[in-house]
């Protein structure tokens, strides 16, 4: 039986987080421009891990990083679905 991680909402520690392609576009695109309905619940579930990344790191207990190259990926991405 694999193993589940769970990630701490209110850790006592920093989280670390490394944010690949699909998370930085789905994070900037809107969920009314998604056509496909799986993609919709793709694109808001990413949403909403952004926002608990976003509240851990307004507290000073999460870290992001993100390569340069994924940086590249996800503005090809944009550049496809705009």
């Amino acid at each position: 039986m694999p193993r589940l991680r769970k990630f701490e909402r209110e850790p006592t520690r920093r989280n670390f987080y490394l944010v690949d392609a699909n998370l930085l576009a789905n994070r900037f695109i809107t969920v009314a421009r998604v056509t496909g309905a799986n993609e919709r619940i793709r694109v808001q579930r990413s949403l909403d891990w952004c926002e608990e990344i976003d509240a851990q790191l307004a507290t000073g207990r999460a870290f992001v990083y993100g390569p340069d190259l994924c940086i590249a990926e996800a503005f090809k991405v944009l550049a496809k679905k705009y």
